[in-house]
């Protein structure tokens, strides 16, 4: 057998010390049996280790066994917590004289590639996608005689221009993927001499320019992705003339111009994505017809992507949608494109997915929806719908359904209570129209949900806090609504709200005190850690969500919502009780808003552990007492409101406070100290000679028991003067009177005891 030694050996390959892909490796069975080996029939050499996804840990050593494996064809040790030191990696590339398969992605290398590398002449295969690699590239990269695909992508610091191709012999790279790294400058000219590419991801790097003339030159190439770039210029005519041609991923970019009218003659095209450019246009120049004719010819299309773009023009949707039998997503958000539907009986592939066409003037709900029955996302917002919910849309998607976004319409009526089968369904998005009545509880099945945004309706009920049994629930957005009664809690609910960052109540009927069970369970407000130094967003599928913030008073639009901005907005109701001290525990929050309440007592303390917050506004409430110094400490708070209450004594300063204006404290008539141009009372100045304002300068009693003596002498006279006068006893009070000034003789000191 190609191994010799004994099974503690066979475990120590890769210095792995848990190995459950390895569980079976013994010595009582073939090796050649084992998991993830294969051995040559003929002369049972070991001439594979297929280890991906092993959960394989430890580190990889140049003088491990593994590279007595003189034999060995492939090599797959991906998604495993490995190390590779650098001395096994530089001999997994260049010393196997018979590997053509080497995949290590996502395991750890965070090597800097050399300027000049070789691998081995006998390599066809080479994925080292997310293994920390850095630096530029090799300038020799694309040298390498035999190599047929190269993975380097999701290495954030691969950084440089793309290295030029050798123009002076035949490349037989077939795939290449340079995906999110941090390449720089133009695309080369030379790339035209990859003859042999059929798969060219080149999408979030940073490289600019226009698109070079010598794509034409890739006859062979059926995916071409450069999304996420700074890509300029017009789209060239000749890329649209490639023979097999299948995907084209070009959103992200700043490409401006008509779409080249070659695209319409492309029959193997299946993919088109130009979407967040700068392209415009209305018809094509062969037969002058409208944008949605002339796609209707590409009948193999099963992605088109035309949005946040410039386009003009009318679709018809249902038209459409029944000429590209094969269409399973359409996005036209934005694309200045209107489209409309006549709700008339068509076609519809039942693969459809996704629907996305906000802001296309949309004026009725597409009946079409009803045959989606795989529909994964919906995206009918800011547009003019009209009408009712239908009662259908319970039927839509199944059990599918991703996302719904029927936000910012004329939708009136209530919301149909159907939404029992809807189990994957994680955003419910239908803020900003005109619906009443209550919140459907069958919205309580949906246990994905994580976005739930009913703002800006006229919906008239109590809080819905069965909502809280819903596991993933991160935003609740009820605000500008007719929500009335106090918030209680649902006792049969544990631990209401787990995942709670975003809650929303602002401008109803609520009354009552706050509410202090729910402020006590929000988890996910507390100790929230980033995981990555890279902004992560609340995204639902692939949407990302949006909200508006009232801060001081203006509305803040968030079209990205960081997952770890924490928000709390209960303004413009009637609470009436004091801030909890619980409130301080969530000290992940951000955005605090509980004005125009009828809160009352002093602002907590506890405030000050807010260490993360950044808007707080407490104004036009009933608030007394001073402001606590603790507030001057949050080093993060940029947005301050704490005007129109019955606030007293001086500002505190220090810190961000400095930063304030007046307006931050105006309306509190007994706030003195700046920024108010109300100066606060100096306190009287102790002196600075012997022990203070009470001791007499000249060393005599203090003033103060001066005064209380004459003060309790003189009301013991009073009532020895009565006594005397109602008894008759004068006799009486001479003897005390001749005793007392006796013993203020013996007590007197002799002037010469000195």
């Amino acid at each position: 057998m190609g191994f010799g030694p004994d099974t503690s050996t066979y475990l120590d390959l890769l210095g792995s010390d848990y190995y459950p892909v390895m569980n079976n490796w013994n010595t009582s069975i073939d090796c050649c049996n084992w998991n993830g080996v294969t051995c040559d029939d003929s002369t049972g050499d070991v001439i594979r280790l297929d280890l991906g996804c092993g959960m394989l840990r430890g580190t990889v050593h140049s003088n491990t066994s593994l590279f007595h494996l003189s034999r060995l064809q492939g090599l797959d040790l991906g998604f495993n917590d490995i190390k590779l030191e650098p001395r096994a990696f530089t001999n997994m590339l260049q010393n196997y004289s018979n590997l053509e398969d080497l995949w290590l992605t996502n395991i750890n290398i965070g090597l800097a590639l050399p300027t000049y590398t070789n691998f081995s002449s006998s390599l066809k295969q080479l994925d080292l996608s997310s293994t920390g690699l850095h630096g530029k590239l090799p300038v020799n990269l694309f040298d390498f005689l035999n190599v047929e695909e190269l993975i380097l992508s999701m290495n954030n610091n691969l950084t440089g221009p793309l290295p030029k191709v050798n123009t002076s012999t035949s490349n037989p790279l077939v795939s290449l993927d340079l995906s999110s790294t941090s390449l720089s400058g133009k695309i080369p000219e030379s790339i035209g001499y990859l003859n042999s590419l059929m798969y060219l991801d080149l999408s979030d790097c940073g490289l600019t320019g226009s698109l070079p003339k010598s794509l034409v030159n890739l006859r062979n190439l059926s995916f071409l992705y450069l999304s996420s770039n700074m890509l300029s210029g017009t789209l060239p005519s000749s890329l649209f003339t490639l023979p097999s041609l299948k995907y084209i991923r070009l959103r992200n970019n700043m490409f401006i111009g008509n779409i080249p009218v070659e695209l319409f003659s492309l029959q193997s095209i299946k993919g088109l994505s130009l979407g967040n450019n700068q392209l415009s246009g209305q018809t094509d120049v062969l037969g002058h017809r409208p944008i949605s004719q002339t796609f209707r010819q590409l009948t193999n299309l099963t992605y088109i992507d035309l949005s946040s773009n410039h386009f003009r023009g009318d679709w018809d949707l249902d038209i459409l949608l029944s000429s590209l039998t094969n269409l399973e997503e359409l996005h036209l958000s934005l694309s200045g494109l209107s489209v409309s539907s006549n709700n008339a009986k068509h076609y519809v592939n039942p693969k459809f997915k996704l629907l996305s066409l906000s802001s296309c003037k949309l004026n009725v709900f597409p009946e079409s929806l009803q045959a989606m029955k795989n529909l994964k996302t919906l995206d009918l917002s800011n547009n003019d719908i009209h009408g009712h919910i239908p009662e259908w849309i319970g039927e839509m998607g199944g059990n599918s359904l991703l996302i719904l976004d029927l936000s910012n319409n004329s939708i009136s009526g209530t919301i149909p209570n159907v939404f029992n089968n809807y189990a994957k369904l994680e955003g419910f998005i239908v803020n900003e129209n005109q619906l009443e009545g209550e919140v459907p509880s069958s919205l309580s099945n949906c246990q994905k949900l994580r976005i739930i945004d009913l703002g800006k309706n006229h919906l008239n009920d109590t809080f819905p806090g069965w909502l809280g049994s819903l596991p993933d629930l991160q935003a609740l957005v009820l605000d500008s609504n007719s929500f009335h009664g106090r918030i209680a809690t649902f006792f049969t609910i544990e631990f209401p709200f787990p995942s709670l960052r975003v809650l929303v109540l602002s401008h109803n009927e609520f009354e009552g005190e706050l509410p202090l069970e729910y402020l006590q369970s929000f988890n996910a407000m507390k100790n929230v850690v980033k995981n990555n130094t890279k902004p992560e967003y609340l995204l639902v599928g692939r949407v990302y969500y949006s909200i508006v913030i009232a801060m001081k008073g203006v509305e803040q639009d968030f079209p990205y919502l960081l997952v770890e901005y924490t928000i709390i907005d209960l303004s413009n109701n009637n609470f009436e009780s004091e801030i909890p001290d619980i409130i301080g525990n969530l000290n992940s929050l951000k955005v605090l808003n509980l004005s125009h309440n009828s809160l009352t007592g002093q602002i907590p303390r506890a405030l000050g552990k807010l260490s993360e917050i950044e808007s707080l506004d407490l104004s036009w409430n009933q608030l007394t007492g001073e402001i606590p110094q603790s507030l001057a400490d949050l080093t993060f708070l940029s947005s301050l409101n704490l005007s129109q209450n019955l606030l007293m004594g001086r500002i505190p300063q220090g810190n961000q406070f400095s930063t304030f204006q007046g307006d931050s404290f105006g309306g509190n008539p007994k706030l003195c100290g700046p920024p108010l141009p109300s100066k606060c009372e100096v306190p009287r100045q102790p002196q600075v000679e012997g022990d203070g304002d009470d001791v007499d300068q000249d060393g005599g009693l203090p003033w103060k028991v001066v005064m209380l003596g004459y003060g309790c002498g003189t009301l013991v006279g009073l009532v020895l003067g009565y006594l005397m006068l109602s008894t008759g006893r004068p006799r009486w009070f001479n003897a005390i009177a001749d005793a007392t000034s006796h013993m203020i003789l013996r007590c007197k000191p002799r002037e010469d005891s000195e």
